[in-house]
């Protein structure tokens, strides 16, 4: 019980972060995949035509996360990141990380939040690959400072090292909600 509650608990903080755009989309996604499943229903008297579009409703479920993604973050929350600097510095074993967004989308932002992965150098390739996937050590800042269309805002982030024994190359990320 104590894990589905903990899992409703991490839904409920995932929505805040979404909007009436997000909802619409993923209703709209919904729509289509129900619309060509009924489809697929009432036209099962025709064999090949019910299992293209059966097929087709189930690998529109697989992929509308992927087109949910694509959909926000090329029209609706369109950002330019740019970062400036996004390295260590030289003399002490903190990380700095500076730059900025740019809303290029079509609504207002209510914030951002950047996400900085430290990945340990040195490794293998796929050892690698598993931190980039799952970082052992991560850092995530929001800013709740509201960010209309075409305009700017500056971040600086100073990350002290999580283990000065390592060195670390930095994966940084930003996006706006």
């Amino acid at each position: 019980m104590e894990g589905i509650k903990g899992y409703l608990l991490k839904l409920l903080d995932i929505s805040h972060f979404f909007a009436l755009p997000d909802y619409l989309v993923l209703i709209c996604i919904f729509l289509c995949i129900l619309l060509i499943f009924l489809l697929s229903i009432a036209l099962r008297a025709r064999a090949f035509i019910f299992l293209i579009l059966f097929l087709s409703s189930g690998a529109l479920v697989i992929v509308s996360p992927f087109i949910y993604q694509s959909i926000m973050e090329s029209y609706l929350k369109k950002i330019e990141f740019t970062l400036t600097h996004n390295k260590s510095l030289q003399y002490d074993a903190v990380y700095f990380v500076e730059g900025s967004f740019k809303n290029l989308g079509l609504l207002d932002f209510r914030g951002c939040v950047v996400k900085v992965d430290l990945i340990p150098k040195g490794l293998k390739r796929l050892e690698r690959i598993k931190h980039k996937i799952n970082p052992k050590y991560s850092h995530i800042e929001i800013y709740k400072t509201p960010l209309k269309k075409q305009e700017s805002m500056d971040f600086k982030l100073v990350i002290p090292s999580p283990n000065r024994e390592l060195s670390f190359e930095l994966n940084t990320k930003g996006a706006c909600y």
